[in-house]
């Protein structure tokens, strides 16, 4: 049992020895691949290098420090340079992973020499690393003054553009007031301001501020009507007005003069149209009241004209009918039958009577049926009709019709029960 424990033991250790010799072998020939890639790195290094190769150099080492910003966001730690010094083939490796600077024989020869102030054959991290960030810093500050150099260069050339055209505006406008005018361009300025001063309203109108001035320039002016008004004279225009409003021969406008001038044209005007608007409403209204008048004349005359007091026998009796059926078709007590109200007066006129009865009781006569109605009812030599004794004998009328119609229905259905 002693011997079976011993064994296996043995053999573990065995193994784990080989483990071990096999692990260290192994350890041994990676190191002796990083010496061998580091040698030829190392050996990748030409100090026999052209003004060329040391532009270029210069050139990938600026480019790639105004690029890197240690305190930006995401930018890549720099722990491989905390180390005394770097191989080149380890520095050469690390430019590359950390700046992304990737250098030829000749570059890297350079720049070796350059940061191998200790003469040793590799660079001195401290040295290279403090150059590079404040090569970095010096770069991006003059991108950023040059830049902002540019702007303000840029906002100068736009000012001044911006002037150029004021200037040349200013010029042109200057050009158009024109010396040569006479008293119809006066009186058509004048027509202008007119026009505006009767738009213009005080209260919510624009301010009047830009004429506060006691004098103002020909384009000065012309401006401010422009903007308040929205005025634009011709060049003519321009001068006949600038000559009215020029007070003391100074070439300019007396802006108290335009104000006060301006404010009576508007008043003036305004107060004609008022005028004018009066008069015309008092001859609408004139109009209106004759043509009313002629109206009422005319139905008046056509009204009394319809009646014909030469009427004949058979008119009465065709009066008399119409009455009749009238009277059995109106009921008083029906909710849709019209109101007595008209025939509460004593008595009336022949017009009115024909008037009233077409509306109270759809009843059309003639000139002639009126006539005789007017007669029928008239017991006097008065000439107006007893409306109590007309509604009195009217409605009793259609009471004794309807009541014969209704007797005629009750016979006729009383014959027709018993024939059955």
């Amino acid at each position: 049992m002693r011997l079976g424990i011993d064994a296996r033991e043995k053999a573990r250790m065995n193994q784990r020895q080989k483990q071990l010799q096999f692990a260290h072998q192994v350890e041994q020939e990676n190191e002796k691949k990083l010496t061998s890639q580091e040698q030829k790195m190392n050996l990748d290094v030409d100090y026999n290098f052209s003004e060329t190769a040391e532009e270029n150099a210069k050139e990938k080492l600026r480019n790639a420090s105004i690029k890197y910003d240690r305190y930006a966001t995401g930018a890549v730690a720099l722990d491989g340079f905390e180390c005394e010094s770097l191989e080149p083939g380890a520095f050469k490796d690390l430019l590359r992973r950390v700046f992304n600077i990737q250098l030829t024989s000749g570059e890297l020869g350079y720049v070796i020499r350059k940061y191998d102030t200790k003469n040793t054959g590799r660079v001195v991290c401290k040295t290279f690393l403090t150059d590079f960030l404040r090569m970095g810093q010096d770069l991006r500050y003059q991108s950023h003054v040059g830049q902002l150099q540019r702007q303000r260069t840029m906002i100068q050339l736009a000012e001044q553009e911006h002037q150029k055209k004021i200037e040349a505006v200013q010029n042109s406008e200057t050009l158009r007031i024109s010396e040569s005018f006479g008293d119809r361009h006066l009186k058509s300025a004048l027509a202008k301001l007119t026009e505006a001063a009767i738009r213009y309203d005080k209260v919510r109108g624009v301010s009047l501020i830009s004429f506060e001035p006691a004098h103002l320039s020909p384009l000065e002016f012309k401006k401010a009507l422009k903007r308040t008004f929205n005025i634009k004279f011709t060049a003519q225009e321009m001068g006949a007005a600038v000559d009215y409003f020029d007070k003391d021969g100074s070439k300019t406008v007396h802006c108290q003069t335009f104000l006060s001038t301006f404010t009576i044209l508007g008043a003036n005007k305004k107060g004609e149209l008022r005028a004018q608007q009066l008069k015309q409403q008092r001859e609408d209204w004139a109009r209106q009241a004759e043509a009313e008048e002629k109206k009422v004349v005319t139905l008046s005359s056509k009204v009394l004209y319809n009646v014909d007091f030469e009427f004949t026998d058979l008119d009465k009796e065709i009066a008399l009918e119409k009455m009749t059926a009238a009277a059995t078709k109106y009921d008083a007590s029906h909710p849709a039958a019209m109101g007595l109200e008209g025939f509460e007066r004593k008595s009336m006129a022949a017009p009115e009577f024909k008037e009233l009865v077409r509306r109270t009781f759809h009843l059309k006569l003639s000139g002639t049926e009126v006539g005789a109605l007017f007669d029928f009812f008239n017991n006097s030599d008065a000439p107006e009709i007893d409306c109590k004794e007309f509604l009195r004998h009217f409605l009793h009328l259609g009471i004794s019709e309807r009541n014969k119609v209704k007797k005629e229905q009750l016979d006729r259905q009383h014959k027709e029960d018993r024939e059955r």
